[in-house]
């Protein structure tokens, strides 16, 4: 006796399987295309925050050092002649010195309160320098931090007592005594970074007194 069976085939073809092939591939790129965007925008946020803290970390610690402005000079490096309490000019290796109040000693160390310090534009870095001693000598090497980089430009404008703006300090209308002491009602300080995205930053901070 022969029984007959009838067998019922399924499956996919060769097309279909390289339909769902090329879907998932498909599927596979547009995944990945969104989570790398993901990535890369969190990368870049992280870097503007990044940035953000470092310009506002710099405009505080130049806020700081130029609102407690002091009129005292300092002897000069190589010599017994007097360096004013302010001194700009582009010209310079430091293009801003001045003396500042308010120097913090919680630990006590025999050192004044009263403290020298320097900004300069160096290969496209804003570097601020500080010196342990007022009347300084070539033993004294100065401690050093750079504040900002990618840096195109460091401009400064200096308020007078007649409230006219002069770009170099101590202005050249004062006697030559008076300028040793002589300290600006306010300062401009003008950043400009190689970015052109980030501009140009522009902050004014007066001179406590």
């Amino acid at each position: 006796m022969s029984i007959s069976r009838n067998y019922k085939k399924s499956g996919f073809t060769l097309i279909e399987l390289m339909i769902a092939v090329a879907i998932f591939s498909l599927m596979t790129v547009f995944a990945y295309a969104g989570v790398n965007q993901i990535i890369n925008t969190r990368v870049l946020a992280a870097q503007s925050l990044d940035r953000l803290a470092s310009v506002q970390f710099a405009l505080r610690q130049m806020a700081l050092d130029i609102e407690q402005i002091h009129p005292r000079p300092v002897r000069e490096e190589f010599g017994d002649s007097l360096v004013p309490t302010v001194i700009a000019d582009l010209r310079r290796f430091n293009q801003l010195e001045m003396t500042r109040a308010g120097w913090r000693n919680p630990l006590g160390t025999p050192r004044p309160t009263l403290q020298r310090v320097a900004y300069r534009l160096e290969d496209g870095e804003l570097i601020r320098s500080h010196w342990n001693v007022l009347d300084r000598m070539q033993m004294n090497p100065p401690v050093e931090f750079t504040l900002l980089s990618d840096i195109d430009s460091f401009e400064l404008q200096f308020m007078n007592e007649a409230g006219e703006w002069v770009s170099s300090w101590p202005d050249p209308d004062l006697p030559g005594q008076l300028q040793l002491g002589a300290r600006p009602r306010a300062v401009e300080i003008i950043i400009r970074f190689e970015d052109a995205e980030r501009g140009e930053l522009r902050r004014v901070i007066e001179v406590l007194r």
